[in-house]
This record gives structure tokens, C-alpha cells and sequence, in this order.
């Protein structure tokens, strides 16, 4: 017998010991899809430096772009109050800036005393920060007048709200999340903040004129410069610190710095182009430049002459910063030549009523609520617009499906490039586990296939006896668990019921993959997430692209029946079960066991369902941010992705005691999978089995479910 499938190439020298380097598939897979988006990305950046463009057009298309996928448009709104409190020092003030949509604005605005200021400095930075507080200081007795807003903190703001407690993400997390699920981003959002706080307070000060110097430090630089980009004329300086560069590399920065597709069109010298009005101050230590500063500067002098310089870009040395600023500022006649004291300009300063003074705490908490309660309303707006786009009632069945279609291209990004040669290398395991495993039913073989380019996916194939063909599953783990466990090497997995041992017995060619989920922990898939939404791609295209090839193999082979291919997953497998299938469409049957949900309320409820005590939406574990995918609900929905390919048969297995997805959640959003296949005449082809258990395959009903669509008449 031969030790690989005929047909198939056998597997090299460096793979010979099973389950021995073969179980590090993983690590490779995820190394290499990682490598992968990384040299598109290197791509991307030679394809903007060749083709990038600096008409009023050019730059108009693409401010337009960023105001869409950073989503300021969100937030926009006008101003409907604008409020200056006395502060606890002589010249220090508290601003309360209050928007016609509900958010309110709130920071603080610092005067020098007696002094005609020679500009508004606007610091975005952690509002607690002790060294903020100190250039703060250091810009007042200069006489620059200093704006300090509050932006989200990286703390946990709501322990004492009976409902916000259970979040589990830092507050600049969770509004960057929130944001992110309805076509937003912390940065659109707080762009927006940091123009409406520069443009009211020069109102308040009767000041329109004086110039603003942006100051900008670690996790602000980001919508510091897409508030330059998107609100020009905003900033007269922009001034960066030596962490500049990583507006070049969001894929590397934190989670809260994310902003769909960003790297498709954008770089830090694209947003400084579009940031027209504003001259550029790096400001670094040492006598060699970073290379940002070294691009920005050669070609802002290219510019110039070519008699477009009308700002500057330079880069200074910290301790000669504040010399430096001055002489820009009157280089650029930008200095206001108004009154030499706020008084003589119809200015003064306000009063305020004990009973309106709050605590810096008390004002960040103010803002945060806003955001938090408009986002609340974006989410509502956005089931309520995806409830209309898919009404199968007045759009018909066909209009539905290829809506759906529309939606996974929005929310997942295009499809990945298919390598040409899968190069497919199988060899049959024969080593002292196989009398334990029973191996006289069928043969196990491991495979390796290439599905994009450079990035190779493996496997195991359990392969009944006999002539065939026979009917196949792919059967998926979960998060954190391994393929062993799915087939019955690992002891520690009985949720998995052997799944892929007992189809396997039952006549069944069962394909058990290797795939990226979970490999590495939260902070292996954040990675892989943070470089894939810099691509505007979620990171299961990889997936997608390994179950396509899977898919061409099986179908492939003479001992399948090629139109008779199922998917079964739990849990995790259970969210590719969702997604994957809906871009499959070979797949004959779908099951999706512990996953199933009404997607919005799975992503943000702070609901505990009965019988838990405690809501396990993903806002409330911190499971990773993978799962917030760009504007989905606007778009998708569990319903939705499983009825794409109606009346391909789909079942739902779900235990009663299961935390991941509580009853009434899989029971509301079954009922629309059921409207959808009784519109297409084939209501008997979608099936829900809540069994009395709880996150596990159940097996009962689902192998029935599999009998009856997969396998063969007699």
C-alpha cells in the first residue's frame, strides 16, 4: 500500500515524523499568513509612493475616502451650546461644548494672564498625563494659550454602572470596537472632537484668527493628523514626536488605532497632504532624522520648488522646539495682531454657580456617556437599516441572496488570490496509535495544500475502507483546540463527542483542517486582525481561501462524491461555519453547533440570559478584537450568512445551558432563517435541535440532519 493518496505528491524529508512537526501547523500557518500581509502591504506602500497624486481632485477623492472609512461622518453634527466654567486656577477654564446629536465635548481651556497669546496650542494627549501637564505649563509661559480635551482614557470607567460594569475593554477600546461594528472608528470620532474644541473656543474667545499648534503624543498622533487631513486650515503646526512613524504602520500599533482598509489609500504622508494649511514640526532628539521626517521634509522642498510651498516641514531638536515654533509662526504671518488683553475685545471671563462645578472625572464622564449613547443609537439605526435591506417580503429571493453577496464583499473585503498549484503532499500514518484508534474502519492521513499564495494549510483526511465514493464532512474545532481533539487523540476534548472518528465510522470521508483561530492567544489573533483590517480584509479570508482548496481536493478525489460535501463546526468552528459557508457554495449541508446567534446582541448586550448570571457577548469577555468586524451590522447578521446559498440545508445544534449562545438570542434570529427558506418553498431544509446540555456537539439530531442530505439514495 502505498504511504500517500495516489494523485498526490508524498511528503518531503523535513516532514517525515508524524505528528512531530506536523503538529506545528499553526505556528507556520500563522507565520506565513502574517508574511503574507506584510508583503502586501510593503506593496501597497511602493504603489502609493508611484502613483501618488497632489491635485485638488486627488486630494479631495481621498478626504472623502478617509472621512468614510474613519467614519467622522458619524459623529458630525452641529454645535447647539457652548459653555466656558471657571477653573480651579487664576486663567484656567472648563469648556462644555453640546451637540445637536447628544454627544457633549468636554476639556479644558488655559489662558496666560495678562498676556496677549501668541497662539492656541491644542494638546492631545491622556488628559491625566503628568508630562502633558508639564508642556502645558511650559506652552502658558510662553503666552500660548492651551486647549487640553478629553479623549477616551485607557481605563474601565463604568465598575460602578449597573449595566456598563460588565465591559470588558478600556474605554478607548470599547468606543474604537462600537465604533468600528457600524462603520466608525475612535480615530473619525476623535478627529472630530479635537476640530470642534479648536474652532468653538477661538469663538468664545472672539480669536478666529490666532494660529493653533497641534501637539500630539502615542495613541492621539492618529486622529491628531486625520483631523489635520480632514478639517484643513484647522492647524497652522503640526508638531511630531519620535513615534511618528507609526502612523506608517497601524497593523503594528494598538488595538484602539485601527481604521478600516487604512493602508489600501493612506499613508502619514497622505494625510499630511491633505492636511493643507499646516506645517509639519518633528520634533526629535538626537542629530539624524527618522525616516518619516526625512521622506516628509524632501518632499514638502519639492514642493516648493515647484512654487507649491506655501508651508513648511522641518525637524528640530526637542531643546530648540519652542525658538523654532516662534520663528514659523512669524515666518507664515500667522500671529493675530488683535488687542493686547481679552477684555479690550469684548471678552470676559465667566462665572459659575457652586452647584455646576464638577470634578475632572465628573466632566470625562460626561463626555463618555454622550459617545457611549450615540453609539447605543448608531447600533439601533444600523439593525434597523439592515432590517429593510433584507426584507425578502418586498425584495424578492433573488434581490436577497445577492444583497447578502453584496454585504460579505463590504464586510470581509475581497477574496484572497488563489495559488495556481496547490501542491497537495498527503502521507498515511501508520504508528503505534492506530489500534487505538480503530484504524481497520478507515485510513488517516495527513495533508498539506497551498490555498494562497505562499501559505499552506494541513489537515487530516480519515478515509473509510472500501471502493466508495463516499460522502464527506469537514469538521471544525474551536477556539483553542487542535484537530486531535475533533478526531479522538486527545483525551481532553470529549465536547467534541469524536465527531470526526464517529462520521468517519459511519462511512463518511472526514476532512479535519488546521486553521489560524486561535493559535497564539488573544494576542497572536489581534496581531493577524490589526495587519488584516490595515488590508480591509477580515482576517478568516485566510480561511475562506484554505476551505475553497479544501473543497478542491475533496471534490477532486474519485472516493468522494463530489456534490456531497457538509461542514460542521463548533464554537469557534461554529463562527466558520457562518462565515465560511456563506462564501462556499459547494458545500451540500451546514451544521453550527454552540455558535448561532442574533449577532448584534452577541457583540454588544450586557443582557444576562437566563439560566447565567453573568452576559457573555464579546463586549463582555475579551476574547479579541476579531470578532468587531468592520460595519457588520449594517450588513450581516447569523440569518443572513446561512441562508445566502437557501435552500442548501442548514442546521442549528445549540444546548440550553450553552453561555456562548443563550436560547431566546438563537431562537429570534432562527425564526428569520426559517423565513427565508419557506420563501424559497424549502422550509424542511432548516432545522434547530436545543438539547438539554451545554457547549459541546450533541450529535444526535446533526448526524440525522447529515444522513439525510449527504448521504446517497439507496
Amino acid at each position: 500500500m502505498n504511504d500517500h493518496l495516489n494523485g498526490t505528491q508524498p511528503f518531503p524529508a523535513t516532514e517525515t515524523v508524524w505528528n512531530h512537526t506536523f503538529r506545528d501547523r499553526y505556528a507556520k500557518q500563522w507565520e506565513a499568513a502574517l508574511n503574507w500581509m506584510q508583503r502586501e502591504l510593503e506593496r501597497l506602500a511602493a504603489e502609493r509612493d508611484a502613483l501618488r497624486g497632489n491635485t485638488a481632485e486627488w486630494r479631495q477623492e481621498r478626504r472623502e475616502l478617509l472621512r468614510r472609512l474613519s467614519g467622522a461622518g458619524l459623529f458630525a453634527a452641529e454645535t447647539e451650546n457652548v459653555r466656558l466654567l471657571p477653573g480651579d486656577n487664576p486663567g484656567s477654564f472648563h469648556y462644555e461644548i453640546s451637540l445637536s446629536n447628544g454627544l457633549m465635548f468636554t476639556g479644558s481651556l488655559t489662558i496666560p494672564e495678562q498676556l496677549h497669546p501668541s497662539g492656541v496650542v491644542l494638546l492631545a494627549s491622556e488628559f491625566d498625563d503628568s508630562a502633558a501637564e508639564l508642556t502645558e505649563r511650559d506652552y502658558i509661559r510662553q503666552g500660548y494659550a492651551v486647549i487640553r480635551p478629553f479623549l477616551a482614557r485607557q481605563t474601565f470607567s463604568y465598575k460602578d454602572h449597573e449595566q456598563r460594569r460588565w465591559y470588558k475593554y478600556e474605554d478607548h477600546e470599547l468606543i474604537q470596537f462600537f465604533s468600528f461594528i457600524c462603520g466608525g472608528s475612535l480615530a473619525g470620532l476623535e478627529a472630530f472632537v479635537l476640530h470642534t474644541a479648536v474652532h468653538e473656543v477661538k469663538q468664545l474667545l472672539k480669536r478666529p484668527k490666532l494660529p493653533v499648534i497641534v501637539e500630539a503624543s502615542g495613541r492621539h498622533l492618529l486622529p491628531a493628523a486625520v483631523m489635520c487631513a480632514l478639517y484643513p486650515g484647522t492647524a497652522s503646526v503640526l508638531m511630531l514626536d519620535e513615534q511618528a512613524g507609526r502612523l506608517n504602520r497601524q497593523q503594528d500599533d494598538v488595538r484602539a488605532n485601527t481604521i478600516w482598509s487604512f493602508h489600501r489609500s493612506f499613508d502619514a504622508l497622505t494625510l499630511f497632504q491633505l492636511a493643507e494649511g499646516t506645517s509639519l514640526m518633528f520634533v526629535e532628539e538626537g542629530n539624524t532624522p527618522s525616516a518619516l521626517a526625512a521622506q516628509t521634509i524632501y518632499w514638502f522642498e519639492s514642493l516648493e520648488k515647484d512654487g507649491g510651498g506655501a508651508r513648511k516641514a522641518m525637524r528640530v531638536q526637542r531643546e530648540k522646539a519652542q525658538q523654532a515654533l516662534s520663528e514659523l509662526l512669524a515666518s507664515q504671518a500667522a500671529v493675530d495682531q488683535g488687542q493686547s488683553h481679552y477684555a479690550e475685545n469684548g471678552w470676559e471671563a465667566p462665572t459659575v454657580a457652586d452647584g455646576e462645578k464638577r470634578t475632572a472625572d465628573e466632566r470625562y464622564r460626561i463626555y463618555l456617556d454622550s459617545v457611549l449613547a450615540l453609539l447605543e443609537k448608531l447600533h439601533e439605526q444600523a439593525a434597523e437599516r439592515k432590517r429593510v435591506r433584507y426584507d425578502i417580503r418586498s425584495i424578492g429571493l433573488d434581490e436577497y441572496k445577492k444583497r447578502i453577496r453584496q454585504s460579505l464583499i463590504a464586510v470581509m473585503g475581497e477574496p484572497l488570490p488563489k495559488s495556481e498549484q496547490p501542491n497537495i503532499r498527503t502521507r498515511r500514518v501508520t504508528d503505534h496509535q492506530n489500534a487505538q484508534l480503530n484504524l481497520t474502519v478507515y485510513d488517516l492521513y495527513e495533508v498539506l495544500l497551498e490555498s494562497v499564495p505562499g501559505v499552506e494549510t494541513a489537515g487530516y483526511l480519515l478515509m473509510p475502507k472500501g471502493s466508495g465514493p463516499f460522502p464527506a464532512v469537514i469538521c471544525q474545532h474551536g477556539l483553542t483546540g487542535r484537530p486531535e481533539d475533533v478526531i479522538g487523540f486527545s483525551h481532553k476534548r470529549a465536547s467534541y463527542y469524536r465527531m470526526a472518528n464517529v462520521l468517519a465510522e459511519k462511512g463518511y470521508a472526514v476532512y479535519v483542517p488546521f486553521m489560524n483561530w486561535g493559535w497564539g492567544g488573544m494576542p497572536g489573533r489581534d496581531r493577524l486582525a490589526k495587519h488584516a483590517y490595515a488590508l480591509g480584509i477580515t482576517p478568516n479570508r485566510f480561511e475562506v481561501a484554505q476551505l475553497a482548496v479544501i473543497v478542491d481536493f475533496l471534490q477532486s478525489r474519485k472516493e468522494i462524491i463530489p456534490d456531497r460535501i457538509g461542514f460542521y463546526g463548533l464554537s469557534y468552528g461554529g463562527h466558520a461555519s457562518v462565515w465560511l459557508g456563506a462564501n462556499e457554495p459547494r458545500l451540500a449541508a451546514v451544521v453550527t453547533s454552540g455558535h448561532f446567534n442574533n449577532w448584534h446582541k452577541k457583540l454588544t448586550s450586557t443582557e444576562a440570559v437566563r439560566p447565567h448570571h453573568a452576559p457573555y457577548s464579546y463586549i463582555c469577555v475579551n476574547e479579541g478584537m476579531d470578532m468587531f468586524t468592520y460595519d457588520v451590522l449594517n450588513h450581516l447578521g447569523h440569518a443572513e450568512m446561512t441562508t445566502v446559498h437557501v435552500p442548501r440545508p442548514f442546521m442549528a445544534e445549540n444546548g440550553i445551558y450553552d453561555a456562548v449562545a443563550p436560547v431566546p438570542w438563537v431562537e429570534e434570529e432562527f425564526a428569520k432563517v426559517k423565513d427565508a427558506f419557506a420563501q424559497a418553498g424549502a422550509e424542511q431544509n432548516a432545522e434547530l435541535d436545543l438539547f438539554n446540555g451545554g457547549h459541546r456537539v450533541w450529535g444526535e439530531r446533526s448526524f440525522l440532519f447529515l444522513h439525510k442530505h449527504l448521504l446517497p439514495p439507496k
